[in-house]
């Protein structure tokens, strides 16, 4: 259950953040699409091990798209938390550090699990 509920949150929040910052029209259809997408990974993730573990997967990867959603259109968009102005000059760049943390995070959780199916 471990498995699929920390694979397809991290999955999916990544995946959905960085659909926010490469696609900027159309904020609904993305949304819609990443949420599907992130429930579809964790329906994967959690028919690997066993189907008690189905719910939780889809469960957690709706709230990592979710999430995911709402990182990327703050980074994008500073105002919406009511930040600073000086936000607005770092956005290039706080765009490629969340993208690369959230791919090292990716890499990271899925040799964790990866090594802890080995052992």
């Amino acid at each position: 259950m471990i498995l699929a509920m920390s694979c397809s949150g991290i999955l999916s929040l990544n995946i959905s953040m960085l659909s926010q910052f490469i696609i900027s029209d159309y904020l609904f259809f993305i949304m819609i699409g990443t949420v599907v997408l992130g429930g579809s990974v964790g329906i994967v993730f959690g028919a690997l091990v066993k189907y008690q573990s189905l719910l939780a997967g889809f469960l957690h990867g709706i709230v990592g798209s979710l999430t995911g959603n709402m990182l990327g259109i703050v980074v994008k968009d500073p105002s919406i938390c009511s930040l600073p102005a000086q936000y607005f000059s770092m956005i290039d760049q706080n765009i490629l550090i969340f993208s690369a943390f959230g791919t090292l995070l990716v890499m990271i959780t899925i040799s964790i699990v990866y090594y802890s199916l080995r052992v």
